[in-house]
Parts: structure tokens; C-alpha cells; sequence
């Protein structure tokens, strides 16, 4: 697995964007980064490939815009395509006149021969696999890509790519070849696409159980977790998911941060974490700084991150 980090805190866009411009490019294809309204930037990125010419990257970041210009065509060499399924915040596409707007569980496809912008307008999570073009149906190409989050069974599928995407990363973690999975992504993506989904008649019951488990995996994911996208997603009120920790004498907030929290110690325990700054880390877990990190973390376990990552 390969990763790139970018942590930009200078107020000169140029600058602010050089890292994770290189970076960019090196996980995709040149494209130029801009608009952060955001004094401090960051960006994520893990890229999973195997054994195969399609590769899956997880990206998480603070709000901008990416653009693909016809100078940046002009020198390449392949035609792929991105299919990027949002996770959390949502974006905004615009190919060849045709914009999608993306809510989590929604997909979108550009391809690299012909320009495009992406605008994330806050932070955001997604997965993008990237695919030789031929290797799509041109239908799905041309149409942009699949609105997965407007129905209870879309919603459902799209979770399924996210779970299968995630085993390829832990297959990758392990030494082991996750090509098979990634491709099992794009053909279920391909399938949703070619399938009339209908919603379901009424939202599927949830147990406090496997909420937890949802929850847990968009922690990892970088995702950002509020009560109401998790309702959404769950087709269910915010008051149900709240009734349902209150019956085990537990509340949702509580459950995230301590979640997030005990996700940032296993990563610092991590002997092959060992490369990441704590602020990485923090970021990650989902802590909008690294104040609050420490803040939080003292509390938490009685010492700095970095003594605990010490002992």
C-alpha cells in the first residue's frame, strides 16, 4: 500500500498546494488543485493496487477543488477512468457540460482524456478505483455515474462496494493480493448500474449491534459521523438511533468519541504506524486538531500521545 500526506498550514495557496498537487499526480494523474476556504489544509490519501491494472485509493481532505486542464491531456499516455464513491461530505462534478452532484453512497465517473473539476465544498471521505476505460461499459461512462443514495436497496449496494473495498485495503495490510476484490467493486458498481433498484417498502430493522459496527468502519474510513447522515443512510429518524443507546444506558456521541479515540491509540500502537506524525493520526481518527487531540487524549489515557506511543 502506498500513502501520501499532505498537512499545508501557510495562508499562500500557491504553496499550500504544492505537496499535495505531487501527490495528486503520483497517486492518479496531474491535476491542479484549488479553493480551500480553509486556513490549514490536509489531505489523505492510500492507495491499494495488487496484481492488476485497477487500483483503489481511500482519500479524505479539507474542502477544494481539483481540475484536470487540457494541458495536463496532452502528455498522457493512458485512458483511464475514476469511479469515486463519496463516503462522507458530498461533491460537485462537471464533465463536458454535464454536472452530478454526489451525497454519501453516490457515485460519480470521469475520465482522464477529457478535462473536469471536482469541487468538495467541506470535508470529505471517498474511494476511487481506477479503471483502463475499455474496461467499462460506455453507457456507464457517458451517463457520470449512479445515484446509489437515493434509494434504500442503492443504498444498500453501496455499502457492500465500501465493505468489499475495505477487505481489498486489509488484504493489501497483509501481504496479500486484493486485486480480485477491487474488481469485484467495479462489477458490482456495473451491476448496480444496469439494475432498476427500487426503494424498499419500508426502511430494513438495525440492532444496536450492527449500528455500532457501521459506525466503527466509517471511523476508519476517515469519515465524518453525524447523527443525521447515519440516520439517512439507516432510513430511520436521529431520535430511533438516539432511543437505541439510551436503552443500553449509552448515547451516540459518547460512543463516536470514544470509538475515535480508541481507534487513534491502536494506530499509534501500531509498530507499522511508525512513519505517521501524531497529527496524521489525529486527523484520521476524525479530530479536527491537534489541540483537541491532546486535549482529549490526556483525558483519556493519563498521558501525551507521544509517551503512549513510547511505551
Amino acid at each position: 500500500m502506498q500513502k501520501w500526506f499532505s498537512d499545508e498550514r501557510t495562508r499562500c495557496p500557491r504553496e499550500r498546494f504544492g505537496t499535495w498537487a505531487d501527490a495528486l499526480a503520483q497517486a492518479f494523474v496531474r491535476l491542479e488543485p484549488s479553493d480551500s476556504r480553509e486556513a490549514a489544509f490536509f489531505g489523505r490519501i492510500e492507495q491499494t493496487a495488487g496484481q492488476s491494472d485497477f487500483s483503489l485509493s481511500s482519500v479524505t481532505a479539507s474542502a477544494h477543488r481539483v481540475t484536470r486542464l487540457r494541458d495536463h491531456i496532452a502528455g498522457a499516455a493512458e485512458a483511464l477512468c475514476f469511479i469515486n464513491v463519496q463516503v462522507a461530505g458530498t461533491s460537485a462534478t462537471e464533465q463536458n457540460g454535464q454536472q452530478r452532484t454526489c451525497r454519501p453512497g453516490d457515485v460519480a465517473i470521469v475520465r482522464t482524456t477529457e478535462p473536469f473539476s471536482i469541487l468538495n465544498p467541506s470535508r470529505f471521505s471517498l474511494v476511487s478505483v481506477t479503471v483502463p476505460e475499455s474496461s467499462l461499459s460506455t453507457q456507464l461512462v457517458d451517463a457520470g455515474g449512479i445515484a446509489l443514495s437515493h434509494t434504500h436497496s442503492g443504498r444498500c449496494v453501496a455499502r457492500h462496494a465500501l465493505a468489499t473495498a475495505r477487505t481489498a485495503q486489509a488484504l493489501d495490510h497483509q501481504g496479500l493480493d486484493p486485486a480480485p476484490l477491487i474488481r469485484q467493486v467495479v462489477e458490482l458498481l456495473q451491476w448496480a448500474f444496469r439494475q432498476k433498484l427500487p426503494p424498499a417498502s419500508k426502511p430494513a430493522p438495525f440492532c444496536l449491534r450492527s449500528l455500532k459496527g457501521r459506525i466503527e468502519a466509517s471511523i476508519e474510513d476517515g469519515a465524518e459521523l453525524s447523527l443525521e447522515s447515519l440516520a439517512a443512510s439507516l432510513d430511520v429518524s436521529g431520535r430511533t438511533i438516539q432511543r437505541a443507546f439510551a436503552r443500553q444506558g449509552e448515547t451516540f456521541s459518547a460512543f463516536v468519541a470514544e470509538r475515535r479515540m480508541a481507534y487513534a491509540a491502536r494506530l499509534l500502537a501500531d509498530p507499522s504506524e511508525k512513519g505517521r506524525t501524531v497529527l496524521e493520526i489525529a486527523l484520521q481518527s476524525g479530530f479536527v486538531d491537534l489541540s483537541s487531540f491532546y486535549h482529549a487524549f490526556r483525558a483519556r489515557f493519563g498521558c501525551t500521545p507521544g509517551a503512549f506511543r513510547r511505551r
